[in-house]
Parts: C-alpha cells; structure tokens; sequence
C-alpha cells in the first residue's frame, strides 16, 4: 500500500488547467461564470487591498470543488497515459491512497509520471510501515491473509477535538468515528471515545445507538406500516418538526445532501455541478454586492 500527497495543492492549481477542468464538466455558461469569480481575488490586508493574480484562494467558498475537479483531470490523465494500473485507487481532495502490485521500480516510474503532469503540482510518497498505512483518520491495516483492517488514526499532534453534538451539521458527520474501526479494534476505542463524546454533548441514548451500529448489530424498531417516504435536505432545527409531524403519519423521512438529492432525482453528474457552482457564485455575488452597498468600494 501506498499514499500520494499533493503539496500545498489550493495555492499550486495552475489556473488555466483549472478553468479547463471546469469546462470539461459543465456547460460553457457556468464555466464562464465560475472563471470570473475565480479571477475576483481581491483582499485586504492591513488597511491596503490586494489581488491575488494566480492560484486558487485559500478562503473561496468554491475553491474545494474546482479543487476536487482539478484533482479528477490530474488523476484521470496520470491513469489513462500509464500502461500498468493500481488495483484500487481511494482520493479524498489532495490525498490518495493506492494498492501496486506492479514492483517498486514500475511505482516510481509512475511517481515520476505524476510529477511530470504539470509543474507546478508536487506530489510526496508514503510506503506502509509493517504493513500500516494511514489515510486521512483511518488506519489502514494489512491482515497475514492478504484482507484488509482499519482502526481510528491519531496523530502525534491530535488534541482529542471532534464535533459537538450541536454545530449545524448533518447527524451522518456527527458521533461516527467509531465506525472508523473495525470488530477486531473496535473495544479500544469506544470506552475512550464514549466518555469523550458525553464530554461534548452527545446523548447516552445516541453514543449506545451508534456503538450498536459500530458493531453491526441490527437495531429493531418494531413492525411499522409505512405510508410513504419523504426526502428532504438537512436542515438545522427544521428536521426535528418535520419528523414529529411526518411520524404521526407513518411516513418516514430520509435526509440527504443536496446533490445526493440530485442524484436519486436522476439528475445528471453535470447538472448537479452546475447547480453546485451556481448556488456558490450567486451567493457570494450577492453578499459582496450587500458589503459594497454598505462600505462602498475601495
């Protein structure tokens, strides 16, 4: 096992390849849009403006999805220009974990390959350790008969910070670390992180609920005749209301993400994109316009 990280990746997107991605995803209308608000770095800085006249900001609300699809065309040109193929290949952002089983000089030729597509873009490589290798906060772990484990990874700075249990978050992000191990780890962490989550707000009913489903036991709810389902996003405060008021109905209330709502509505990859990138632009125009309005421009 082996991991790719890019360095610094934000403010090494070269940007015309960036705008290029874009257009390789969506229509020529949102492309053109996207690229003008990517071209609007304007900040402050003591007292003085500036413009950012290269990469991606650090602070733009879209900057992880061009990120994402910048990432898809590096990686998709890097796989398609190389004979040999890893057996699987997990990215999250900047950070790729990956199977070779290919000898150790074809994966340096395809290091090599990655830090060839663009100039600017530098990817470092990490080899498992005794058959360890972590990847974002799992541990992933190689078992003598060639399967796979995972556990929760700490690293060496880790400070014990999860989410509270009431930040505008969707439940899915919230008290699921313990799922980040699995069977033969488990019993190591949930006595530890049980205590922490109690620290932060969480449930006794929740944490036990969410140890039940860490553990793969099925949680009965009882026989239940439903009159339909409902999809809705998440919504902070709105949801609790929602569902008193569909329950009293039989009808059951699934929470999604807004473009996995796009998704079962089978709306297309592309589609969702734009919208995506749409709602952002539009937003962020908006609430510049409502600051210039009040302070004036500089």
């Amino acid at each position: 096992m082996v991991s790719f990280d890019v360095v610094s990746l934000f403010t090494k997107i070269p940007f015309e390849e960036d705008v290029h991605a874009i257009k390789q995803v969506t229509d020529p209308e949102t492309a053109k849009l996207a690229e003008i608000y990517l071209r609007s770095t304007l900040f402050s800085f003591q007292g003085s403006y500036y413009e950012q006249i290269s990469r991606v900001t650090m602070s733009s609300p879209l900057s992880p999805i061009v990120a994402n699809l910048y990432m898809e065309y590096f990686e998709k040109k890097t796989l398609d220009s190389y004979p040999l193929k890893p057996t699987w290949w997990k990215r999250f952002v900047d950070y790729t974990n990956l199977r070779w089983t290919h000898g150790r000089t074809e994966l340096e030729n395809l290091f090599n390959q990655l830090n060839s597509i663009s100039s600017e873009i530098k990817i470092m490589m990490e080899f498992e350790q005794k058959g360890i290798i972590p990847f974002l906060d799992v541990l992933v772990i190689r078992k003598e008969d060639g399967t796979l484990g995972h556990q929760v990874f700490k690293k060496k700075t880790h400070t014990e910070s999860y989410l509270h249990a009431n930040p505008y978050h969707h439940p899915s992000q919230k008290i699921r670390v313990l799922r980040s191990s699995d069977t033969d780890h488990l019993n190591e962490d949930i006595k530890h992180l049980a205590s922490i989550s109690t620290d932060i707000g969480y449930k006794e009913k929740d944490i036990k609920k969410d140890i039940k489903r860490a553990k793969g036991e099925v949680i009965s709810k009882g026989p239940k005749e439903n009159c339909g389902i409902v999809y809705l996003p998440f919504l902070q405060g709105v949801r609790d209301k929602v569902t008193k008021v569909l329950r009293k109905r039989n009808i059951l209330l699934n929470l999604r993400r807004v473009e996995q709502l796009n998704k079962e509505s089978d709306m297309s990859r592309i589609t969702s994109i734009n919208n995506i990138l749409r709602e952002f632009i539009r937003l962020i125009i908006l609430v510049t316009k409502y600051i210039l309005d009040i302070h004036g421009a500089p």
